[in-house]
């Protein structure tokens, strides 16, 4: 699935976890990031990997075929 990406809705990604410091892996909220992170394309996860997202993008970066 292709969500492309826009600059604008990266920076409100920034900008939401942004204020995020800690995430509990059991929480629903996590299992739910990762079941959709797991079905975007390869190209809207480089483009989440170097979007500088705090825990998005290492998230995302581990999902990126290289």
């Amino acid at each position: 699935m292709s969500l492309k990406l826009t600059p604008d809705m990266v920076e409100h990604l920034r900008v939401a976890y942004g204020a995020v410091d800690r995430v509990d892996p059991t929480s629903a909220a996590y299992t739910g990031l990762c079941k959709l992170l797991d079905t975007l394309s390869q190209d809207d996860l480089k483009t989440l990997r170097d979007a500088n997202i705090k825990w998005i993008s290492s998230l995302a970066r581990n999902r990126v075929n290289y």
